[in-house]
């Protein structure tokens, strides 16, 4: 895993700490650090709008011909849920944990250093640093980024899905 993560970004490839879902035939990636709550958010999804799970752990997100995309990976961490497919990206969403529910876009400057900073992709020399900073913000530019405020409840996962529903 360790040694895949350090040449993906070679190919264009950003291994994303995440668990991504597939709604209306795009992923949705959900990152936050361990123990915010992405596995949680991701059950809610499951259980209110009968989702699919394309990772529950590391997802690699890439830019193909200006078009974001998601791939599942077999690393997908304890919850052993992933697809071998690869889908359009339609948005990332941040979580952190808060009293109530709240969603707001990302400014582009934020939503890059996000995904660098949920990267799995070594940042050990300058060029990789370079390259994940350019890979990261390829992805930002072309990907609907959102922060989510949230508590384990139904109402953070609403909320997120309106707000893809009418954006």
């Amino acid at each position: 895993r360790d040694i895949f993560f350090t040449f993906a970004p070679l190919y264009n490839m950003l291994p994303v700490h995440s668990s991504t879902i597939i709604y209306n035939d795009k992923a949705y990636v959900f990152s936050a650090r361990s123990g915010t709550g992405k596995t949680t958010h991701t059950n809610l999804w499951i259980n209110n709008f009968g989702v699919e799970i394309l990772d529950g752990d590391v997802t690699m997100l890439s830019v193909n011909d200006g078009n974001p995309l998601a791939f599942g990976m077999p690393w997908c961490g304890t919850s052993t849920k992933y697809l071998n497919r690869k889908v359009p990206l339609g948005g990332i969403i941040f979580l952190s944990q808060a009293k109530e529910n709240a969603v707001s876009e990302l400014n582009p400057l934020d939503a890059t250093l996000s995904i660098m900073a949920r990267s799995f992709a070594p940042s050990w020399t300058k060029e990789q640093s370079n390259l994940n900073c350019s890979l990261s913000e390829q992805i930002s530019s072309k990907t609907l980024c959102l922060h989510l405020a949230c508590l384990p409840n139904d109402e953070a996962a609403f909320k997120v899905k309106e707000y893809i529903d009418t954006h």
